[in-house]
């Protein structure tokens, strides 16, 4: 928890130390979605992760920018995890389906208008369910993962006109997102989350001020 702490740290102060001229900020919101592909950083003792997963991203975002090349942006974005693995010896080929609530914080660069951005932040993630399906059975797995996960991001955008834009992101779990099941033959007790999402995004002026 400590080193959690650590690492949203500077994000905070960032903001704290902006507080006194909110005012003059210029406050931008809008929807936003895509396609998010998905995997495993894991051990299995069994199992390989093989095949990323694919899924439907969709959610939302509030973007704050005082500064003409500096932005802060919060999101809200419902979207699918999980992963596939072959089949290896007697255990046969699962995949495991996952959904989450996951509500990013970002700090983000963008020189100018209509031009390539890029950004940094963390996450927090709801889990919604989880279910691994092998051999035609589905297997109720929401027990077996961490209600909430935690994440590191970083990616790259592009506004193709003021409001309209894209952008890629590389998202990965520091914390574990399986439990730590000693019984169990499959898992073991290391399993991180790794997405790749591709998403479009409308953004509109909702507080409009002259940048500092």
């Amino acid at each position: 928890m400590k080193s959690k702490i650590q690492l949203i740290a500077p994000f905070i102060l960032i903001l704290l130390a902006s507080s006194q001229s909110m005012a003059q900020w210029n406050v931008f919101a809008g929807p936003k979605m895509g396609l998010n592909l998905s995997t495993f950083d894991s051990r299995f003792i069994l199992l390989t992760p093989t095949t990323m997963k694919s899924s439907f991203a969709a959610g939302g975002f509030v973007r704050a920018q005082k500064w003409d090349e500096v932005y802060f942006q919060l999101e809200i974005m419902a979207l699918g995890k999980g992963g596939s693995f072959a089949a290896e010896d007697t255990v046969p080929a699962v995949t495991i389906k996952t959904s989450y609530l996951e509500i990013p914080l970002i700090l983000g660069y963008q020189p100018k208008e209509d031009f390539l951005d890029v950004h940094i932040g963390f996450a927090f993630s709801k889990l919604l369910s989880a279910f691994a399906e092998t051999e035609g059975s589905n297997i109720n797995l929401r027990d077996e993962f961490h209600s909430w996960d935690f994440s590191i991001l970083g990616g790259i955008g592009f506004e193709f006109e003021p409001g309209v834009g894209v952008n890629a992101r590389m998202t990965y779990g520091i914390a574990n997102a399986l439990k730590d099941i000693q019984s169990n033959q499959v898992f073991t007790t290391e399993m991180h989350n790794f997405s790749l999402t591709f998403a479009v995004w409308y953004k509109i002026p909702i507080v409009k001020n002259r940048y500092n």
